[in-house]
Formats: C-alpha cells, sequence, structure tokens
C-alpha cells in the first residue's frame, strides 16, 4: 500500500455504529423487547449495527441474513445456501458483508453490497467467534476453540495468518486467552478482545503479545 493510499484509510470513519456515552452513563435493570423472532430469526448468532442504525443478524438455523434498515423499517432476507453462519459478522464501510461459517474449518466469505456476488476471502482452522476489518484492510478472526486472534491480509489472498494474541492454550495470565469472541481495532492497530471465559476485556498493543486489562468482573 502506498502512503497515500494508507493516509486515506486514516481517515475512513469506521463502519459500526460507536454511540456515544457521558461518564456516568447507567443502564435500567429490566429490558425492552425491540425484535421478535419474526426479524431476527429462529436461532440468531450473529449481530452487526452499522452506522446508519441498519441491523445486520445471521440466521443459524434458517441459514439466513436477515437485514432490517431503521430508515424505512423495511426487513431483507438473504438465504445462505449451503452456507451456517457463526458469531462472526462484519460490515466495512463499502457496504461490503463479511461472514464466517459454523464449520470446524471455518470459511470466510465476502458478500458485495447489492448481496449478488460472494466470494471465499479465507479458510480458518477453527470458528471465527468474531471478526474484524481493520483500516488497512487486514481480516481479523477470534478463533475460541483455539484461545487465539489471528490477522491476515485481505490485499493478498495468498497471504498466510499470524498470530496476534493468544499462545493457543487456555489461560488468564497476560499473554494468554481462554475462548476468546468479540474483538475491536482502533484507528492506531491496537486490539481488544473481549476474554469470554476469564469475564475480561484485554488490550493488545500493536505488535505486542503481552495485554493488559481494561475490564474484569472484579472492576
Amino acid at each position: 500500500m502506498n502512503q497515500l493510499s494508507y493516509l486515506s484509510y486514516l481517515n475512513v470513519i469506521f463502519s459500526l455504529n460507536q454511540p456515544k456515552f457521558c461518564p456516568v452513563v447507567s443502564w435500567q435493570t429490566n429490558g425492552s423487547i425491540i425484535a421478535n423472532s419474526t426479524m431476527i430469526g429462529t436461532v440468531p448468532i450473529g449481530m452487526f449495527i452499522d452506522n446508519n442504525n441498519t441491523i445486520y443478524i445471521t440466521d443459524q438455523h434458517d441459514k439466513q441474513l436477515r437485514i432490517y434498515n431503521e430508515r424505512d423499517s423495511k426487513l431483507k432476507i438473504i438465504n445462505l445456501t449451503n452456507f451456517s453462519p457463526s458469531n462472526g459478522i462484519f460490515i466495512t464501510n463499502h457496504g461490503e458483508i463479511y461472514l464466517s461459517s459454523q464449520t470446524e474449518h471455518s470459511q470466510i466469505v465476502k458478500w458485495s453490497k447489492d448481496l449478488k456476488t460472494h466470494v471465499t476471502v479465507a479458510n480458518i482452522e477453527g470458528i471465527c467467534y468474531g471478526l474484524f476489518v481493520d483500516i488497512a484492510n487486514n481480516l481479523y478472526c477470534s478463533v475460541s476453540d483455539n484461545h487465539q486472534v489471528i490477522k491476515r491480509s485481505l490485499w493478498d489472498m495468498n497471504s498466510l495468518s499470524t498470530i496476534v494474541a493468544g499462545n493457543g492454550s487456555c489461560g488468564s495470565t497476560s499473554n494468554t486467552l481462554c475462548r476468546p469472541s468479540g474483538i475491536f481495532v482502533d484507528t492506531n492497530f491496537n486490539l481488544y478482545v473481549a476474554d469470554t471465559n476469564n469475564s475480561r476485556i484485554q488490550f493488545f498493543k500493536q505488535g505486542k503479545s503481552d495485554g493488559e486489562t481494561v475490564v474484569s468482573k472484579d472492576t
């Protein structure tokens, strides 16, 4: 990637919805239902909300992608023939949709914005429970069963995956994870990981294998 292209990526606004909260925000203890099975499907497993408040939901049972547009209150259903989706879903600023499959050898598929074409961009050993595409077009996958987060470039389909967090063993030390799920990468390429079985959020600076706990069940 040349310097001009790289700078243009730095100016990209994240596609995912990032609401602003005040320092003393609080939530009600009782939730309210905003969608039923008609909207979210029989077994909803993955969800993504973009900057336009469009909700993307993967339904594992019916092998569908459901897209609900808040602006016109319309529900679009895409049948994912021969593809069983997992938790992993990510939508880019260009409207491209990345989905991971619920198989031992996870297939990462990219759908075009018009939902007319799709292509396999990666095959991963294990199931991707979290997907993220950073501003430099790198794909991140949290492989929960392997207790790792891996990364690979989407510019080069022949590139190999590299481990960016976790050492492959379930643990609670600074360099281990246990069943990681959701992931987020900021504009400085720092990684945040929902370390599920340790009930903590781990922060990994770019290029560092030791993480810092920013939130845990004890804080």
